[in-house]
């Protein structure tokens, strides 16, 4: 068995920072959106079966009315403590036709009782378009060599209030906030600047466990290759970095297998010089590469990367490892499809390759915010990534890639956090980003 450092979770990014690369917000903003779950990241045991079939019957009908009357609306969430669940923002000025159309998609839904049409004043594509003009000027008035442990700034969307919010890190000085808060004013959408202030970034990459390596923190898992595993390099300069593997991937047209993945994980193995992955496998849990962390982003366009599925022993399954959770029981979940897009309020659940302190190697929350753009920094350079969404569930160091998921629809895959102190902030990449970039679709 491999010795390993004693620091290896949190020591030094080139060690062990494969995980989450972790940016999180003050607790009381946090705190401040109410969402589907309590700030443990927990409902009432009785509401849980219910609520879960509840969104497999109501996410359809969001993502039918998000793909043909999203740009026309004032987006969709979900508020499982109403009777109308599924709340569909509609313009005070919106057209009569796109009404008529709505209502109908409504009415001919099967679940028209628990949906509600709630009239806000801006249009989805108006709030982003906001965004886009504040996440520029932000840009523009950041340090361009930001201090790695400096808290960072950050831009989200809330849904369920109709407005666009920022909220300022130590990377913006204050000639810089004058600019972006003039600019916010004159916004043509609601665009809010929150009064908490980012918090400090931690940042990290680091079915069952090796209990020879760091004392059983790690999960590995027999073949089928499926989401949920720890991976790793061996790092040209020693030791390793380590990440968790997302869902099975295969490439429309070449047939190719791929296992999606965090993208600051490809740049750190590429700055250690190794970007062969590998895991343990039983039975046995010998040592097993698995490819290449061939292609990737890190950046404005999101924060994902692939690695090639080539050595023979692995063959995949389009399964997750999900462990034990207050919400789900310990079983191997078979993925049947990918969420069409993420909305506030859903709830979900991740898997990571390391053990969660005090929980398991899962957990599940609800999305508290969409459209995050978020910026964080590493040993290896920093980034603006946008695109992201926020959840309440906990992660750790090691998580990033992780998969995320709603009941048995892929949803996306874990790239920052707060590391496990509820109440927990964990951002996820959205699945739709990676698929389309790679032209990929989920194996099954």
């Amino acid at each position: 068995m491999r010795g390993v450092d004693g620091g290896w979770i949190g020591a030094c990014a080139d060690r062990a920072r494969g995980l989450t690369t972790v940016l999180t917000i003050a607790a009381a903003l946090f705190l401040a959106l109410t969402g589907p779950a309590s700030a443990t990241g927990e409902v009432p045991p009785e509401r849980n079966a219910n609520v879960l079939d509840l969104q497999d019957q109501l996410l359809p009908v969001a993502d039918e009315i998000t793909k043909k009357l999203g740009d026309d609306l004032g987006g969709i969430w979900l508020d499982y403590d109403d009777q109308e669940p599924l709340k569909i923002g509609a313009p005070t000025d919106i057209a009569d036709p796109v009404k008529s159309r709505l209502e109908e998609l409504i009415s001919t839904s099967g679940v028209a009782e628990m949906v509600q049409i709630v009239t806000v004043d801006d249009t989805l594509a108006e709030l982003e378009a906001a965004q886009d003009e504040i996440d520029e000027r932000l840009h523009q008035a950041r340090d361009k060599t930001p201090d790695p442990n400096a808290p960072a700034s950050l831009t989200y969307i809330d849904t369920a209030r109709n407005r666009a919010v920022v909220v300022f890190g130590d990377d913006i000085d204050a000639q810089g906030r004058a600019v972006v808060e003039a600019d916010a004013d004159e916004a043509p959408a609601d665009v809010m600047i929150a009064a908490e202030a980012a918090t400090n970034p931690i940042y990290g990459t680091a079915c069952g466990p090796d209990p020879y390596w760091e004392e059983g923190k790690f999960n590995f898992c027999n073949r089928p290759l499926r989401a949920g595993p720890f991976i790793y390099n061996h790092a040209a300069s020693g030791g390793v970095g380590g990440c968790t593997a997302g869902f099975m991937l295969r490439q429309n047209g070449t047939g190719a297998i791929w296992a999606l993945t965090a993208g600051h994980c490809r740049t750190m193995w590429l700055a250690q010089g190794s970007t062969g992955i590998y895991t343990e496998g039983y039975p046995g849990l010998l040592e097993y590469g698995i490819g290449q962390a061939a292609m990737g982003t890190w950046g404005w366009g999101g924060d994902f990367a692939f690695v090639s599925v080539t050595n023979p022993f692995w063959y995949v399954g389009p399964y997750v490892f999900q462990d034990s959770t207050w919400l789900t029981p310990r079983e191997e979940l078979h993925l049947t499809n990918v969420v069409g897009s993420t909305y506030y309020g859903m709830w979900m659940c991740h898997s990571g390759g390391v053990k969660i302190p005090g929980k398991n190697w899962s957990d599940c929350g609800g999305v508290e915010a969409v459209n995050v753009t978020a910026t964080y920094s590493t040993t290896y350079g920093y980034a603006s990534v946008s695109g992201l969404a926020r959840s309440n569930v906990c992660s750790i160091e090691g998580d990033s890639g992780g998969p995320v998921w709603a009941t048995n629809r892929a949803l996306g895959i874990i790239v920052a956090g707060d590391f496990a102190t509820p109440p927990c902030v964990t951002y996820f990449q959205p699945i739709q980003t990676p698929l389309s970039w790679g032209n990929m679709s989920l194996y099954n």
